[in-house]
């Protein structure tokens, strides 16, 4: 069971490892949360804990219905993705302000958890650009590091990579990103 009495119109399943089931559940066209059950046992069933409002998910049958999303024929996506093969850390999209009915870069911030969804931070952004150039953003300042995912390879003005991560390289990240309040930041090359 999960533990919102909000309506429940559409469900993804982001992941499924370690005998946990991450979903997404969405609650009405602009809101869908993200839920981790617990190990299954034979007293308690599967059970649902909210580990993340507000997260980017689109589906064209009934979320963001008026977005440019349906123009560019997108299917079925959360902005989630689980790093390589390396237990419990997963990077995010996360809607800033709980009002949004608009899916552009300005309106997301990305979060990572390294303990499944138990808790979410924002990246801390590297210090220095390749020229050695301090970058003044802290992340006390609302300033972190925003990783490109689905929603940007699919943004008509500035389409970008998705995350790779592969199994073969444990820990090795690469990605497309901007620092700032949100995807919409400052581009730096570091």
């Amino acid at each position: 069971t999960f533990p919102s009495k909000l309506q429940r119109r559409d469900f993804h399943i982001a992941d499924i490892s370690e005998g946990q089931l991450m979903v997404c559940v969405n609650h009405n066209q602009t809101l869908t949360n993200l839920y981790i059950s617990n190990v299954p046992d034979e007293k308690k069933g599967v059970q649902f804990s909210l580990s993340l409002e507000r997260v980017l998910y689109f589906y064209p049958e009934g979320s963001f219905p008026n977005s440019w999303l349906k123009d560019v024929g997108a299917d079925s996506f959360v902005d989630v993705h689980k790093v390589g093969d390396l237990r419990s850390i997963y990077i995010a999209s996360q809607f800033r302000d709980a009002n949004s009915s608009s899916v552009v870069p300005d309106d997301l911030v990305t979060l990572v958890t390294f303990d499944k969804g138990g808790e979410w931070k924002s990246i801390q952004p590297p210090s220095h650009d390749e020229q050695g150039q301090q970058i003044d953003c802290q992340r006390s300042k609302n300033c972190s590091l925003h990783l490109g995912q689905k929603m940007n390879q699919l943004y008509p003005i500035n389409k970008t990579a998705p995350i790779l991560t592969s199994v073969s390289a444990p820990g090795l990240i690469v990605a497309t990103g901007v620092i700032g309040r949100s995807l919409k930041g400052n581009n730096y090359i570091i």
